[in-house]
């Protein structure tokens, strides 16, 4: 991952440390767009630090997790250990993002291919091609094959991700292509803006800006575990405040 920052050039590796920067910009806000403490050398995420050396969050999800899901058992894991398609920038709700995530692409690429005429799902650019090249593992989420046009599906915060592999996506179809086409980021097609995922679950997702498709998962289940949980820390928050008060008043 690579990150502008006005006069600066900032890369990272998957998991956020730092590989290489130039320039003197000074800037606290960097991997991910998050905020960096250089005391504590870790990522403030709202509910939780970061440690992106480790790729471990400092203390516990208050989570509990899906037992179908197992991942989301980690009490300490970022980003499901998949920080290259997710984000989480509240420590606590790219769950629901991650859980639903394959599904989300599956039904806009089902969507994608019953809708737009030419339109592939999921399939490599040398087989769209119909050409032999080395590697071979360039697979656009979306292709409109009849309008030269290239989509990337992507969670709500991964849009610089998404805008910059559509961009790799176009400049292979383009030099490789033998009809010399030229192949671009797509913004004709509309796909679903609610995509029900199940009785408690369902995904916004919003049409395409040069190229890329952005979506967010709202789960029910997964919202009142949040509110019972900052509930439950308000609550121990008031009760201390009461005591040091009774305390201050017996005095």
């Amino acid at each position: 991952m690579t990150r502008i920052v006005f006069e600066s050039i900032i890369s990272y590796d998957a998991f956020g440390s730092l590989i290489h920067s130039t320039g003197t910009t000074p800037n606290n806000y960097l991997f991910a767009g998050e905020q960096f403490d250089p005391d504590l050398h870790l990522y403030y995420n709202r509910a939780r630090y970061l440690n992106v050396s480790s790729g471990r969050f400092w203390s516990m999800d208050s989570f509990e997790g899906d037992p179908n899901t197992p991942l989301t058992l980690h009490k300490y894991l970022y980003a499901a250990g998949d920080s290259v398609d997710f984000v989480d920038p509240s420590g606590r709700l790219f769950l629901a993002t991650t859980i639903y995530g394959n599904q989300v692409q599956e039904e806009i690429g089902i969507h994608f291919e019953a809708n737009v005429p030419g339109g592939i799902s999921n399939r490599s650019v040398k087989r769209i091609l119909g050409i032999s090249i080395p590697g071979g593992l360039l697979r656009p989420d979306l292709t409109d094959t009849l309008n030269h046009l290239v989509y990337e599906i992507k969670p709500v915060g991964s849009a610089s991700l998404g805008a910059a592999q559509v961009a790799g996506y176009c400049f292979a179809f383009t030099m490789l292509d033998p009809q010399r086409n030229v192949w671009l980021p797509g913004e004709l097609y509309l796909p679903p803006t609610i995509i029900p995922l199940n009785a408690h679950a369902i995904a916004l997702v919003s049409p395409p800006i040069a190229g890329v498709i952005i979506y967010e998962v709202i789960d029910q289940i997964e919202v009142v575990g949040i509110v019972a949980a900052a509930t439950a820390a308000l609550a121990a928050d008031l009760a201390g405040s009461f005591a040091v008060a009774t305390l201050a008043e017996a005095y």
